[in-house]
């Protein structure tokens, strides 16, 4: 029984370490990197979101309820295979990238080459891993006219991950097997992970305590909850079985909102102690040399340059969030809102450290979005820059 938990444990953590490690921006040296293209979420995002939520959870209810069972089925599960293509194919070429980057593999971006020629063709690299690498256009028009009806750009990345997602949804829309299930929520929670960002801990304070009392409710105040996650029959959740005393198989579940919502939390302390690496660095660097004004920055990433101290302080409360969740479920033999223990382990997890280390005024001034703003480069500086060692750590 307890195996069964701490599987769906480990599959619960392994996305939000994935995205916290990949999302995040690399800062100054050579060859800086933007973070990834994301949905920034704002305090109105975060006051609203339980109310969205609570209008989609209630509309799954009512289908699942009154609609017969096969058709609802059949429908949702058409639904999220058709999404899931689209979103596991981008997802995995996100990861085939990220994963050469790390091995000192790096595919021209050309998407941003051509903005950067405002418009004209990219130029393109001629060595075989350029021209495997390079993009495709598939463009219909009317005849007669410019203008496209239909465009698809893609390139061998995209074509991978097709061969291999491709197979995987399929497998899911004929037989619902909850290993593609788990393969599947995996890939939506990791691009769901990287494709949202909070703005600032406040906004974050507020979307965990506004789903707190969104998950209690839910939860123990109806039965709408728990009728969902039992009978809804698509990839938005992951799930583990376990034998019974009696010989019937059975399936612990754990929902992706109970990843997704703690996880990009979870992401924005990481970029915060990328912020917090930043501004260590900038103040060394005017100490030693105070005649500088822009002094050049090495290269600042989530792997270099010391701990992530809230990131991991915040990956550690999940876990116990977890924990927690598990404990007085088997205690009191019924569903538990996880969200109930999540969100204030999360808060929790930024407020002490930020008390402890003097940093609260950071944590409240902290902004994602300008994470990158401001960041002089070695050509700005000219030869009186100061760079400081790209290898050092504290």
């Amino acid at each position: 029984m307890y195996s069964v938990y701490l599987c769906l444990g480990l599959l619960a953590v392994a996305p939000i370490v994935a995205a916290s490690y990949m999302a995040p921006p690399v800062i100054g040296g050579k060859t800086p990197k933007k973070s990834a293209a994301a949905e920034v979420l704002g305090e109105l995002d975060a006051y609203t979101f339980p109310i969205y939520g609570s209008i989609m959870l209630f509309s799954l209810f009512l289908i699942l309820k009154y609609v017969p069972k096969e058709w609802s089925v059949l429908a949702m599960k058409a639904y999220f295979t058709l999404m899931g293509v689209f979103l596991t194919v981008d997802t995995l070429r996100d990861v085939m990238i990220g994963g050469l980057a790390r091995i000192g593999i790096k595919v021209p971006d050309y998407e941003a080459i051509s903005q950067q020629a405002e418009g004209a063709a990219p130029a393109l690299d001629g060595s075989l891993f350029g021209r495997l690498t390079r993009p495709y256009h598939l463009r219909l028009s009317r005849f007669g006219s410019s203008e496209y009806l239909f465009e698809l750009d893609f390139d061998i990345f995209h074509l991978l991950s097709m061969a291999i997602t491709l197979p995987l949804n399929v497998a899911f829309l004929m037989t619902g097997n909850w290993i593609v299930n788990n393969i599947l929520a995996l890939l939506f929670s990791y691009r769901a992970l990287c494709s949202m960002r909070i703005d600032t801990f406040r906004t974050g304070f507020i979307l965990l305590v506004g789903l707190f009392f969104y998950d209690i409710f839910w939860v123990f105040a109806t039965p709408v909850m728990v009728h969902v996650a039992k009978n809804i029959d698509a990839p938005v959740k992951l799930v583990w079985p376990s034998v019974g005393a009696d010989g019937a198989v059975r399936f612990s579940m754990l929902g992706l909102g109970d990843i997704i919502i703690p996880g990009i939390f979870i992401v924005l302390t990481m970029s915060f102690d990328l912020f917090l690496k930043k501004k260590r660095i900038l103040a060394d660097l005017k100490r030693k040399s105070p005649d500088v004004q822009n002094p050049s920055l090495p290269t600042i990433s989530v792997w270099t340059h010391g701990a992530n101290v809230y990131f991991r302080s915040a990956m550690l409360a999940y876990c116990l969030g977890l924990v927690a969740t598990v404990v007085v479920m088997i205690f009191f033999k019924s569903a538990q809102p996880a969200l109930l223990y999540l969100s204030p382990a999360c808060i929790a997890a930024v407020a002490i450290p930020a008390f402890l280390r003097g940093e609260f005024k950071d944590v409240l001034s902290f902004n994602s979005s300008s994470l990158e703003e401001d960041e002089p480069t070695p050509e700005a500086t000219g030869a009186a820059a100061v760079t400081a060692d790209a290898d050092k750590t504290d």
